[in-house]
């Protein structure tokens, strides 16, 4: 594969989670979201026909797997694999695009599971292989030339961007979550909860203030505060 022309400093950075499957901004501030909530319904229709074609399995003594329960698990992967594929080539597309050099994703090994979503949203989240999309995009992107790098988002969702505060444990934090998936700063400032997240993850990768971290913006670090756009199918544009 040939290696496509990239840019200095310039960066994506993905933070995987459940209702949103990607969100991601840039060097220049500019956002969007890839919304996973068709994965998750994939999901609930897989959770729905297993334990009925389970409870049959039971009630006739079968300890296999049955045909119809393989024929079931191999259509519901196909169908993540497909999403995966596409939301991956777009992604890969914007960067190219945008000459982006280096692609950062979060990596929540250990917090995510800890944290209480309730029982139906972890059984959501173990069955989503993020750890295979983290694969996809890797390999595609060093096909091109463009930097993967993983980096451990510990304490990014609860620190507040806005404030410049040190990503670590606080015993008092500087702002906080509040309703509708809204992230609030000291100075009472909200914006979407999960671009504070990612933004903290770039600023903890980067290691520079938030200041710093958008040269390409002309508002600078207040262009965070803009509404992301969100994308309900993986088609991009660049």
């Amino acid at each position: 594969m040939e290696e496509v022309e990239t840019e200095k400093d310039t960066f994506l950075l993905i933070d995987l989670n459940l209702d949103n499957l990607a969100v991601c901004i840039d060097h220049s501030g500019r956002s969007f979201i890839l919304d996973g909530r068709y994965l998750k319904s994939i999901n609930r229709w897989y959770n729905k026909r297993r334990a009925k074609l389970k409870s049959i399995k039971d009630k006739e003594r079968i300890e296999e797997e049955s045909q119809r329960m393989y024929r079931l698990r191999k259509k519901r992967e196909n169908l993540i694999h497909d999403y995966f594929n596409k939301a991956v080539a777009g992604l890969v597309d914007y960067c190219i695009k945008n000459k982006i050099e280096e692609v950062i994703v979060g990596e929540g090994k250990g917090w995510k599971q800890n944290i209480d979503i309730g029982d139906q949203n972890n059984q959501n989240f173990v069955q989503i292989p993020f750890d295979k999309f983290k694969q996809k995009l890797k390999h595609k992107l060093e096909e091109k030339g463009i930097e993967f790098e993983l980096q451990n988002e510990a304490y990014t969702s609860k620190c507040s961007f806005l404030d410049d505060e040190n990503i670590e444990h606080q015993e008092e934090y500087q702002g906080s979550r509040v309703e509708r998936g809204l992230f609030q700063s000291s100075d009472g400032t909200q914006i979407n909860a999960d671009i504070t997240g990612a933004c903290n993850i770039a600023k903890k990768h980067i290691g520079k203030p938030n200041t710093e971290l958008f040269k390409g913006s002309e508002d600078g670090v207040e262009i965070v505060v803009d509404t992301p756009k969100r994308i309900g199918k993986p088609e991009y544009s660049g």
